[in-house]
């Protein structure tokens, strides 16, 4: 993944646009609380229902909220922030090749 910072270019279906303005059309999207409720629900609707139900809550998209994380092969959580998010990535031709052509790993090893 490319991070993209604000002056670069995405031209996408012959329509340029900075990234930055991408970005804050992003950013609108988070304040817009009927966006955030559709969101929420449709979270809910697929059993992903971190917040109580009918309670979208802001800051799960702005602050994040109070989480903890195991991972693989680590003896205890880590407490921390979840934040939903929303972001532009671009991926360059030669990595999208590179990942098809990267053996799919289907047993832990």
């Amino acid at each position: 993944m490319i991070e993209c910072n604000g002056d670069d270019v995405v031209e996408c279906n012959e329509l340029i646009h900075k990234a930055s303005k991408l970005k804050q059309a992003l950013e609108i999207l988070v304040d817009n609380e009927e966006f955030l409720e559709k969101v929420s629900n449709l979270l809910i609707e697929e059993k992903i229902d971190y917040l109580e139900e009918g309670d979208y809550a802001l800051e799960c998209f702005q602050e994040g909220m109070n989480a903890a994380i195991l991972t693989l092969g680590s003896k205890s959580w880590k407490n921390g922030k979840l934040k939903f998010s929303l972001g532009i990535e671009f991926y360059a031709a030669e990595e999208i090749e590179e990942i098809k052509e990267t053996p799919e790993v289907k047993e832990l090893e």
